[in-house]
């Protein structure tokens, strides 16, 4: 998703449309707006009008954001989880990186930043 809404702003850039409405229809800043661009040397011009970027760039920056922040939620769920195995001692560190694909190192620092978890 990240990919082809960058494709779409560095389609954009290329295409005449000014940083700084691309930045504010992906709600980027524009320095990263302009390292997007910059990322993709094979772009031509496609001959599409200005405007005609700016409903698929926003749609796809609406896109990506809801997925982040269902990801965040998910993450924070699978935080949740672990602290409450590890709370209850259903599973020791070992266990619980086998079991969520994270290494034990990681359960550990999640287990440490949590107050919760003495």
């Amino acid at each position: 998703m990240t990919a082809a809404r960058n494709e779409l702003i560095a389609q954009a850039i290329e295409d005449g449309l000014p940083v700084g409405t691309v930045a504010a229809v992906a709600g980027e800043n524009i320095k990263a707006v302009r390292t997007i661009a910059l990322a993709y040397e094979e772009l031509y011009p496609s001959g599409l009008p200005r405007q005609a970027h700016l409903s698929p760039l926003r749609a796809k920056s609406e896109e990506l954001r809801t997925a982040e922040a269902h990801r965040d939620q998910i993450l924070g769920r699978r935080e949740a989880l672990i602290l409450m195995a590890r709370r209850k001692q259903v599973c020791d560190d070992l266990e619980l990186a086998s079991l969520t694909g994270l290494t034990p190192d990681h359960i550990r620092r999640t287990v440490r930043g949590n107050p919760r978890s003495s």
